[in-house]
Parts: structure tokens; C-alpha cells; sequence
């Protein structure tokens, strides 16, 4: 089954199956613990890492490290097929308003 995942991927663009697994099991040892707690890796579109942050802080410190963020997931995947990050905030539920 990886095999046709990883077809499937390179028609896209994408990295393999096992690059991918490998961003989403060591978030926290690429952005560190204290990052890792406030944003996580959520898709990938072609050479495009997706990383949903939960608070716009969050997101901007993410998209002011793009450089080194890039630079450690080569050395944590061994590949270089990430090219650029997307920072996304995630959307916040709002309660109903009480008055």
C-alpha cells in the first residue's frame, strides 16, 4: 500500500509516504517542544508544508522561522522536497452571545 501512496504522491508533486510520517511524528523535535504545543503540521500540498497555528502569534513567529523550519526538516527527513511553508491560524469557536 505505500508504494501506490507514494505513486500516487509523486503524481502530486509530493514527498513519499515515509518523509511525510516522518514531519508529523517529530514536530516537536523540529520546532521544539514550547512551538510544537501552539501549531502542528496538518497537510501537505506538493513541495508546500501546511501547519495550522493556534493563535496568530504563534503563526507569525512560524512564518518569521520559514528558513531555519525548512533547514531542519531536511536534516530531519533527509530529503529536501519542502520548499516553503503555509501558516495557517486555526479558526477559533466563538460562543453565542448572551445578551
Amino acid at each position: 500500500m505505500s508504494e501506490s501512496l507514494d505513486l500516487l504522491l509523486a503524481t502530486m508533486n509530493a514527498p513519499q509516504v515515509d518523509v511525510i510520517a516522518r514531519v508529523f511524528s517529530c514536530w516537536p523535535e523540529i520546532v521544539g517542544s514550547d512551538l510544537a504545543c501552539h501549531c502542528g503540521p496538518a497537510a501537505v500540498s506538493g513541495d508546500n508544508l501546511v501547519v495550522v497555528a493556534d493563535d496568530p502569534v504563534w503563526a507569525s513567529e512560524l512564518q518569521w522561522l520559514e528558513k531555519e523550519l525548512l533547514e531542519r526538516l531536511a536534516e530531519t527527513t533527509g530529503t529536501s522536497r519542502f520548499r516553503a511553508v503555509t501558516v495557517r491560524v486555526k479558526p477559533h469557536r466563538s460562543r453565542p452571545s448572551r445578551w
